[in-house]
């Protein structure tokens, strides 16, 4: 049986479009509704807005570094927090440097001894001038206990 020379490409092509057609795509489509705060895990960090801002050198004020580093400052946070670990579920210091002269970091807190707030998490970012660190932005997120508020990440205090 001859087939013209364009049949048989024709007919792969056709066979592999309409098997594409029949499996649904892996990766989400660009219009997809991006998480709500309440669709989120707690591990996952979210928007700006979700940060209560902190003044830098109010905050700074509270230890006495001899150096401000980004893992200096995050060490400090974290020692203060494991001061008092009654009811702590865990602890972490993630330091993150998206690029050569920036620096964010992330102290948290889970599971803490209070009335109103169950977790506390702290963000730090860090700018690189003139061979230095400087901290230019400090938040941070809470997490309520029961009936005291939000229940995931947000900038919003506890009742």
């Amino acid at each position: 049986m001859n087939y013209p020379r364009f049949s048989i490409p024709v007919l792969v092509f056709g066979a592999i479009s309409a098997l594409a057609a029949a499996i649904p795509p892996l990766l989400p489509s660009a219009s997809a509704v991006p998480p709500t705060p309440q669709d989120t895990p707690s591990n996952i960090i979210l928007p700006e807005a979700a940060y209560r801002p902190i003044a830098p050198k109010v905050f700074l004020s509270q230890y006495a570094l001899t150096s401000l580093t980004p893992r200096a400052l995050g060490l400090a946070v974290l020692t203060n927090l494991m001061q008092d670990s009654e009811g702590r579920v865990a602890e972490s210091l993630e330091i993150e440097y998206p690029s050569f002269d920036r620096a964010v970091v992330r102290v948290t807190a889970i599971g803490l001894a209070d009335d109103s707030v169950r977790s506390l998490r702290y963000r730090f970012k860090f700018q690189m001038s003139e061979d230095k660190w400087q901290l230019v932005e400090a938040g941070q997120q809470f997490q309520c206990q029961p009936d005291r508020g939000h229940s995931d990440w947000g900038g919003e205090l506890c009742s």
